[in-house]
């Protein structure tokens, strides 16, 4: 099965993490289709320079596709949007702070997908990189964009799909990837937004507070929980964000 790859980014990270990661990608795989989603930030205009260089930048590079938002949107709105927009139904979502360190990653990522018979999983147990099939984050009904920043995302939708499929979401370990997140500037995360922990939205577990309900009744599905209880209920169920969706694909050859 052919597979895209997704890349979330913002202007603090361009120089340092990005540039790398996207040379990277593409001196190992030169043809892959990499869809880019560029953030704003939120109470400031976006930064023309930035806009330039990016596009300045991706232009040197074949099968590269941006996608810029002017003002600060959510992980989970940028995460159904690298999804949406690629060609294949298999997306391989990497944050952008983050190294490929070894020469077979790819091969890896294959591998991993015929072991898994091609469903969604985790890399190596973090949601830093994960490979997502779209026909699945569909049935489950998309990340919740209602989480209007970045945080809690990852673990609404692991409850949501362990309930949906009633099998909990797969992690593939033994691949060679660093993840940089320590060595990030986290003052630079979320600008002019509140945080806890350093680069986490607090409106966002405000709101998962309020659409999960912690109780000895309810079911425990992957990293989920709330004021530390795992089992939970879901009291402001997600609505399918994108409805057309699902007709598109199933239609569009008749055009």
């Amino acid at each position: 099965m052919n597979y895209s790859v997704g890349i979330v980014t913002y202007i603090e990270r361009f120089d340092r993490w990005f540039k790398p990661l996207l040379k990277t990608i593409k001196s190992h795989k030169p043809d892959v289709e990499i869809i880019v989603c560029i953030n704003g930030e939120h109470k400031k205009p976006f930064d023309e320079t930035y806009r330039r260089e990016m596009l300045l930048f991706l232009s040197q590079y074949t099968n590269v596709y941006p996608m810029f938002f002017t003002a600060h949107r959510s992980l989970s709105k940028l995460w159904n949007n690298l999804l949406i927009n690629a060609t294949n139904d298999i997306v391989v979502r990497m944050d952008d702070d983050i190294t490929i360190a070894n020469d077979y990653f790819w091969e890896q990522i294959e591998i991993a997908l015929q072991q898994s018979n091609y469903i969604s999983f985790k890399i190596n147990s973090s949601w830093s990189h994960t490979v997502l099939n779209r026909l699945e984050v569909e049935k489950v009904g998309w990340f919740d964009e209602r989480l209007l920043a970045g945080g809690e995302e990852d673990g609404d939708f692991e409850w949501r799909y362990g309930n949906f499929f009633g099998r909990e979401f797969l992690s593939m370990g033994g691949f060679n990837i660093i993840n940089h997140w320590t060595q990030v500037n986290y003052d630079k995360c979320l600008v002019n937004l509140k945080k806890y922990d350093g680069k986490r939205s607090q409106f966002n577990k405000e709101f998962v507070g309020k659409k999960y309900r912690a109780e000895q009744s309810g079911e425990t599905h992957g990293i989920m929980t709330i004021d530390g209880e795992a089992k939970l209920t879901c009291v402001l169920p997600t609505l399918n964000q994108y409805p057309y969706e699902k007709f598109c694909w199933e239609n569009k050859e008749k055009l």
